[in-house]
């Protein structure tokens, strides 16, 4: 194993990533959530 490559760093820098990836995955899910149609009122979303 090399000894020059910080192993720490490289280490928290994909756990940080990591953390952005699942936070955008639980972003979608909430945006592309199904919506209820309001069928009281033509043409609106609730």
């Amino acid at each position: 194993m090399r000894n020059d490559i910080d192993l720490k760093y490289f280490k928290k820098c994909l756990e940080e990533r990591l953390e952005v990836i699942t936070a955008g995955q639980e972003d979608l899910k909430k945006e592309t959530a199904p919506v209820e149609l309001d069928q009281a009122r033509v043409g609106r979303l609730s």
